[in-house]
């Protein structure tokens, strides 16, 4: 769209105290969607190789899908980490 690296990069810069808030998808993602993604992730990815596919089934009952926008603020480094993200 035409900006600088450098003016997307400064929009990825939160003012002081301001965080990106955690919210759910515009729609729900079912268990059983949630888990074929992280199917997906261990076999193209291999995060996760250690878990049986009933391993797999049980996480995604428990997880919770967030959404993102672009350039979104998910943690700063040095923080100490509140949530665990695979993106």
């Amino acid at each position: 769209d035409g900006r600088t690296a450098a003016a997307m990069a400064a929009l990825a810069v939160p003012a002081p105290g301001q965080r990106t808030e955690l919210r759910l998808p515009a729609s729900e993602l079912d268990v059983e969607t949630v888990a074929e993604a992280l199917r997906r992730v261990r076999r193209d990815v291999g995060l996760f190789r250690g878990m049986t596919p009933e391993d797999l089934d049980a996480l995604a009952n428990v997880v919770v899908a967030l959404a993102f926008r672009r350039f979104d603020i998910l943690f700063a480094r040095g923080e100490p980490a509140a949530w665990l993200g695979v993106v």
